[in-house]
């Protein structure tokens, strides 16, 4: 058999650093200050690769723009001293760097049992920095025999050379493929010599490439490949595969196509992939999609046909190709030294294609498999969660040629619940047992339990629930499987709670069931939150689903109101009348400092409800007090919900805030005891109680009319009394008779405020001009008079109360802010 082999990945670059430099030039040192010895078995066993008397190239990697080694083979027609120089002349595409250590650079010979082994001691470079000329090495070889320590020893006439141009060295492939000229002579043999690629069977892959089949010996230089990678190798049908083609010729269209027979050329019967123009790197890509077919199941067929020593497939190959515009394709090389039988589907160029795998966990804790896409074999591995699965129980275990199997078998037992991998061997047919099976893995969702279902599934206490079962226990011999235990968080339920107390449902044969749950009051039910609820039946089997509390919620409406009035009070996660015609009796209490009020309700089947109460005619005002709600639980505990409500203090409003003698004021009370007799109204000592009696209304309002009465200018208080009941507000009065306008020395006008007054300012807004009145320069204000009913503003010192014009003011400071606007 022949082994295929595609050209490598790129390899990592050159990495020079200083230490490494160091180091190399040290070894060099060494090297020329001797003694020294050669490895013989070394330099036999590299010197045994140079077998042409043609001068031969190649290099460690023929990857396009690759950084890798070199070897350079020839045999002398003259000897070589130390002073005589090895030349190579390098194709201009072969990149080499500026500069290039001597000791990178190894220099062997063989002659019979003559080996002497050694380094470059210089090596000279022209043109390396012009693109468009070749460039020339010149190398001073340094070698010594094998196995002595005297100086550097000639190279002798007729013998074999190996020059090996280390990864280090710097020297890099063509981005393009193709033959590259790399000539080699000496300063005694001044002939240059083309060399060529020492395996004939390489030349004869370029050859065929370059349309120069059968003539081998004529494809001279170094060679490059023509790349195909892909970014997967395994796949399943319906993938995606971006493949990927290096060392192309730029400027043409790339066509990637599945070469079934996998020689090289495109047949009319193969099929095309996709197409990519080569960037000007030389490298081209494109995306196609795995179907089936052409591809065929794992590596298709890809068996060589060793009889003839050429690659002869059945054409069912999943070898993937490009070609160029200029019938450039991929190098294909046989090594007949390799006898492995599966060296074709090594190949980097070949797809894999995986089987599909496809499962999931039915009810009674049944597995379905379906498998689709595999080898024909035998299935030789199934395991779930790393658990197997008796094979035994399954009707076949043999994939046929269509590559489907499908089957379903129970859990393993103790499976666990969530996602876990399920894995899948099979070995294909007549393969000897040293061949790695096909394996495939997925992820899928176990659920071992039975699966029980819930409507509605937020819930409050007592409420029904109408509850659905799958994958319980079917009846067997020991009598039909029923429901045994419903659990909801702990909380054991009483089977009279189970479809109107008649207890539950048989399982169906089909392990299937329903039925309706009246729901506890418990702890697990009165406490808000995610309950799980198990039902088991009767042989153990069980399922849980999970089940949302409501909170239990208040709502006051209105949120304040007086004593004596009607308020409104609503709820929701109480306790549900169920349709079994069990309702739950509520009692809801109004708590203030003179006492309760209770009343009852009963909530709706979604345990909602609202009911009125009164707030206690004689709760203090103002205050804040509790509605509480309370019900008792199936084991006698009382459950308590609260809620506030604030009854604030009474309040008083008058028409005006201030005004002259003889001013008519409404006043408005609120917030007094419903249906109370005004006691008293007075505004300072003057008593203003209206001649008839004054009654609030249901909502402890009332009005009353006044005049102000003729006392002392400034501020007064106006104050009412209910029920025992007080409430005031402040009234300013101000001197009567002051006409609208009139004016008032700004001196006279402002002193009460002594020392607080810094400035007072007036913007006239006719003239548009400012004035100010400054008491520390007074004789260069400008403002003379104050005029009733014109605005000022006045900076204070700090916050002072003041008639101003015959009304009390407070004018403030606060926080450096001393300015106050006033209309006179």
């Amino acid at each position: 058999m022949f082994e295929l082999t595609t050209a490598r990945r790129l390899l990592p670059p050159l990495l020079p650093v200083a230490a490494a430099v160091f180091s190399l030039s040290l070894l060099f040192i060494a090297f020329l200050a001797g003694p020294w010895s050669v490895d013989e078995a070394h330099a036999q066993q590299t010197q045994s690769e140079c077998t042409e008397d043609n001068p031969t190239v190649k290099s460690t990697s023929r990857s396009p723009a690759a950084s890798t080694g070199y070897e350079v083979c020839f045999v002398t027609e003259s000897a070589l001293s130390s002073t005589d120089r090895i030349v190579m002349t390098l194709h201009e595409d072969i990149r080499v760097p500026r500069q290039m250590i001597p000791a990178l650079v190894r220099v062997g010979y063989k002659k019979g049992d003559d080996v002497g082994n050694g380094i470059a001691s210089s090596v000279e470079m022209d043109n390396q920095n012009d693109p468009r000329r070749p460039t020339t090495l010149t190398i001073y070889p340094v070698v010594r025999k094998a196995g002595s320590d005297a100086s550097p020893a000639p190279i002798p006439l007729e013998a074999t050379v190996k020059v090996t141009f280390t990864k280090a060295a710097g020297i890099a492939n063509p981005t393009e493929g193709g033959a590259f000229s790399w000539t080699v002579h000496t300063s005694n043999d001044t002939e240059p010599e083309r060399a060529r690629h020492p395996d004939m069977a390489v030349r004869t892959a370029f050859g065929k490439v370059e349309g120069l089949a059968g003539q081998d010996d004529e494809i001279y230089g170094l060679l490059v490949d023509w790349e195909i990678q892909l970014t997967s190798e395994k796949v399943s049908r319906g993938d995606s595969v971006t493949a990927i083609g290096r060392g192309y010729k730029n400027g043409t269209t790339l066509t990637f196509w599945r070469d079934a027979n996998f020689n090289g050329v495109r047949d009319d019967n193969e099929a095309q992939l996709c197409q990519a123009n080569v960037a000007g790197d030389d490298i081209g890509y494109c995306t196609f999609s795995v179907s089936k077919p052409p591809f065929a199941g794992v590596y298709g067929d890809c068996s060589l046909n060793e009889a003839n020593n050429a690659a002869a497939a059945t054409a069912n190959c999943n070898f993937i190709n490009a070609v160029d515009g200029q019938n450039h394709t991929s190098i294909l090389v046989f090594d007949k030294e390799v006898q492995d039988d599966n060296s074709v589907e090594r190949a980097e160029q070949v797809l894999q294609l995986e089987g599909l795998l496809a499962a999931e966990v039915g009810p009674s804790r049944r597995l379905t498999v379906q498998m689709q896409d595999f080898p024909p074999g035998n299935l030789e591995v199934l395991e779930l969660g790393g658990r197997p699965i008796d094979l035994d129980r399954l009707p076949t275990t043999v994939v046929p040629a269509s590559g489907s199997l499908h089957f379903i078998v129970d859990l393993p037992a103790q499976t666990r619940r969530g996602y876990q991998s399920l894995r899948v061997v099979v070995r294909h047919q007549g393969e000897s047992n040293n061949k790695e099976p096909h394996e495939v893995r997925i992820t899928l969702w176990v659920e071992p339990d039975a699966i029980v279902s819930v409507f509605p599934e937020t819930v409050a206490p007592n409420q029904r629930v109408r509850l659905e079962g799958r994958g319980f226990s079917v009846s067997d011999s020991d009598g039909p499987g029923a429901i045994a235990q419903i659990n909801l968080g702990g909380h054991q339920i009483d089977l009279s709670r189970v479809n109107g107390g008649s207890g539950p449902a048989s399982i169906d044969s089909n392990g299937s069931w329903f039925g309706y749950v009246d729901l506890p009051i418990a702890t697990a039910t009165t406490t808000p939150g995610i309950r799980e609820l198990r039902v088991t039946d009767s042989y153990g089997r069980g399922g849980t689903v999970e089940l949302t509390i409501l909170p239990r919620e208040l709502a006051v409406t209105p949120l304040w109101s007086s004593p004596g009035t009607i308020i409104t009070v609503s709820g929701q996660g109480f306790p549900g009348r169920n349709d079994n015609g069990s309702p739950v009796s509520l009692r809801i209490y109004y708590d203030s400092a003179v006492g309760s009020t209770v009343v009852s309700a009963e909530p709706d089947a979604g345990g909602n409800f609202s009911q009125e109460i009164q707030v206690p005619r004689r709760t203090p005002a103002p205050s804040t007090n509790d509605i509480r709600v309370e019900f008792d639980d199936d084991a006698g505990g009382t459950v308590v919900t609260l809620a506030t409500h604030d009854v604030p203090g009474p309040t008083v409003q008058l028409s005006a805030a201030d005004g002259p003698p003889g001013t008519l004021i409404t006043l408005t009370g609120a917030g007094f005891r419903p249906f109370a007799n005004v006691n008293s109204a007075a505004i300072g000592n003057i008593d203003i109680t209206p001649g008839s009696s004054v009654i609030t209304d249901a909502n402890g309002d009332f009005t009353l009319t006044f005049l102000v009465p003729g006392i002392g200018v400034g501020r007064h208080v106006v104050r009412v009394a209910v029920a025992g009941v007080t409430a005031s507000s402040p009234f300013d009065i101000s001197p009567s008779g002051v006409a609208p306008g009139a004016p008032t020395p700004v001196a006279d006008a402002l002193e009460n405020l002594g020392g607080n007054l810094v400035v007072a300012f007036h913007f006239d807004d006719d003239a548009k001009t400012w004035s100010f009145y400054d008491p520390e320069v007074a004789e260069f204000s400008d403002l003379d008079y104050l005029a009733a009913g014109e605005t000022y503003l006045i900076l204070v010192r700090e916050t002072v109360e003041a008639t101003l014009n015959g009304k009390t003011r407070q004018l403030t400071c606060y926080r450096g802010n001393c300015w106050n606007q006033i209309v006179w």
